[in-house]
């Protein structure tokens, strides 16, 4: 196995990359580097007409056009918070958290993470826990909450 520099970056000719550089630049995929190039890469946009069609000259009515064709978003009224935190969670996950004697906040998280883990499910199988699959779920991971 050939000995790498220090730095792990593979040996390449010289010759070479000054030719990838080249062929790179004559296609016009890199930015010119020096003052000239910057100048030569203006005087030559300048004597190219590019022929652009009237609406895309105007990029005030390019921008309305877009704007009047998107939905315009209906403001909502502030959503009003629940006075009762159990109606946020699956009747399932709520009768176990009855029979095991779960706190609000331990439903909760037992809630995110058992939705982190159907997010990493395939889409194969059910997307909703029951209350055999919360219990054993609860299981699994009761000393973590």
């Amino acid at each position: 196995m050939p000995k790498l520099p220090p730095n792990d970056i593979d040996p390449t000719d010289p010759a070479l990359e000054k030719l990838v550089e080249r062929a790179m630049q004559d296609c016009g995929w890199l930015l010119p580097t020096t003052i000239e190039g910057v100048r030569r890469a203006e005087a030559e946009l300048l004597e190219r007409h590019v022929p652009l069609p009237e609406r895309l000259r105007d990029p005030h009515r390019l921008l309305d056009r877009r704007v009047l064709s998107e939905p315009k978003a209906v403001p909502s009224s502030t959503p009003v918070a629940s006075t009762d935190p159990w109606k946020a969670l699956p009747i399932a996950l709520i009768e176990l958290a009855r029979e095991v004697g779960l706190t609000i906040e331990q439903s909760l998280k037992l809630l995110k993470m058992g939705r982190q883990v159907v997010a990493h499910r395939s889409s194969t199988k059910k997307d909703e826990m029951d209350l055999a699959d919360w219990r054993k779920f609860y299981e699994a991971v009761k000393e973590f909450l």
